[in-house]
């Protein structure tokens, strides 16, 4: 190489033109790689604020229904029940008759963001209510979730994915309802802290880039033994440099 480079400068040639527009590529190809690393770098830092960012969960009841959900059951319900409560001051008390269900109904909304619907639910003195869960597409009422007999006098947490209750990824979720589904009267039950959780947030990706990285290099072969006007730089290798 150390040869080839003494033949171009010193040689009887004396190609002063095209040593001029090699070391123009180089310092291009350079310039170049170094703005490139530099803007990947300021993507990646305004990029990832954004995708850090996650949705928040969707609380539907909290001592009273909130963010304009609405009861619609057609069982005997009291939104201010003070008797049996899992956490705050107030819980819903349900007495429900055959297939009669507490309904909550919502605006529709996109569901892309949600994972599940999450409540508490207390089967009273009595407990061994049978019920189902079902959510709505526009009013249309979706896939069937059944739950296990209810235990007496104990609280417990329901997780049901809106996968299963066929309501993931649409444009019109705006609603469900926890049913009677034995055909007959159901003792009263407690349903309390309701709420539709989000997405988890995607991982964030740390992204290193060092601008000195050696990215591409031009081979010393070509300078040593191609013809100035048909030499090829592994910078442009589409076009002689000429």
């Amino acid at each position: 190489m150390l040869t080839a480079l003494a033949t171009l400068f010193f040689g009887p040639a004396k190609n002063y033109t095209y040593c001029s527009k090699i070391m123009l590529s180089l310092l291009n190809f350079r310039l170049m790689r170094t703005l490139s690393a530099i803007s990947m770098l300021l993507l990646c830092c305004f990029a990832l604020p954004t995708v850090a960012r996650a949705q928040t969960d969707q609380a539907v009841y909290t001592d009273a229904l909130v963010n304009g959900w609405q009861n619609w059951s057609w069982a005997t319900v009291n939104l201010a029940n003070t008797t049996l409560v899992q956490s705050g001051s107030d819980s819903i008390s349900v007495s429900a008759g055959p297939y009669q269900a507490l309904y909550l109904h919502q605006t529709p909304f996109d569901s892309s963001t949600y994972a599940d619907l999450v409540f508490w639910i207390n089967g009273g003195a009595t407990g061994g209510q049978l019920l189902q869960v079902q959510a709505t597409l526009n009013g249309a009422a979706q896939t069937v979730v059944t739950l296990p007999a209810l235990a007496a006098n104990t609280w417990q947490q329901i997780s049901i994915p809106l996968s299963s209750l066929g309501v993931q990824n649409q444009p019109d979720m705006d609603g469900f309802w926890i049913q009677d589904h034995s055909g007959t009267t159901q003792p009263t039950f407690f349903v309390d802290t309701i709420s539709i959780t989000a997405l988890p947030p995607p991982s964030v990706v740390n992204v290193t880039v060092n601008a000195a990285d050696t990215v591409r290099v031009v081979d010393a072969r070509h300078l040593a033994s191609t013809p100035p006007c048909g030499i090829r730089s592994s910078i442009r290798a589409s076009r002689p440099i000429c």
